[in-house]
């Protein structure tokens, strides 16, 4: 009985009702992945303005699980969410795997969006794990030393064994434009502020950045540059909808996630 009620309660309509009317809200719901999966972050790249993004990873498979021959499917997409490549990464090492994200490995494209990163088998397991890999992400401008955060959101995932990319909508949403999030950072004495967002879900988000409204269309991203304000406060209605800060200041680069 207890099992039932709980599978009831966290049913994709009760979770729908209990988060437009503010009841045990759940920000994230991973209920609907059957299989194994590997769940990726809406990453940042970035080629523009001098720009290079470096990804540091591990083998979690081989790590954790024991499982060896694993690979790494990573898929760079543009900032309006369509696929640019997609790359195979081979023969990983328990830790300290790096993919450099720069204009030559796109053509002399200088632009930014998102990637999303999947452990992949070759064959299917009998346990069914669900894994993300919230590694290192670096930027770097003008070959200076990287400033690098992990991961912020889940987006998607894939089974580990086949198939494609999905937006189950891991990051969830409400139907007003009332989820409130403050920026825990003070702006002031900063040359400039740049915020990154990207949409985690598989439906169009509404948000404001203090009194600027904006949308973001799903797997799509907005680069935002600072109001000089001294404080940010993102209204939307995503239940967790926050940006990665780019913060300069002379040579200085700081870049976390709000």
């Amino acid at each position: 009985m207890k099992l039932l009620a709980k599978k009831l309660f966290n049913s994709n309509f009760l979770i729908f009702l209990r988060n437009n009317f503010n009841i045990k809200k759940i920000k994230f719901n991973l209920y609907n992945i059957k299989q194994s999966a590997s769940v990726s972050d809406s990453f940042c790249w970035r080629t523009d303005n001098k720009f290079e993004t470096i990804f540091k990873f591990s083998d979690i498979l081989s790590n954790f699980y024991k499982i060896n021959n694993s690979k790494i499917k990573i898929n760079l997409y543009s900032k309006s969410g369509k696929i640019i490549n997609e790359f195979a990464l081979n023969d990983l090492k328990s830790s300290n795997n790096i993919f450099k994200i720069n204009k030559t490995l796109l053509n002399g494209l200088e632009d930014y969006g998102t990637f999303h990163v999947y452990h992949k088998l070759n064959h299917d397991i009998d346990d069914k794990i669900i894994i993300s890999n919230r590694c290192y992400i670096g930027y770097s401008k003008e070959n200076s030393l990287p400033s690098y955060m992990h991961g912020n959101t889940y987006s998607s995932y894939e089974n580990i064994f086949k198939g494609i990319n999905k937006y189950s909508n891991i990051t969830l949403n409400k139907v007003i434009t009332d989820s409130i999030y403050k920026i825990q950072n003070y702006f002031e004495g900063y040359d400039k502020t740049e915020f990154f967002f990207s949409n985690p879900t598989n439906k169009k988000i509404k948000f404001f950045l203090n009194n600027e409204f904006y949308e973001l269309e799903t797997n799509s991203s907005m680069l935002i540059k600072s109001m000089k304000e001294k404080t940010f406060t993102i209204k939307s209605n995503c239940l967790f909808l926050r940006p990665i800060v780019f913060n300069y200041r002379n040579d200085f680069l700081d870049v976390f996630h709000a």
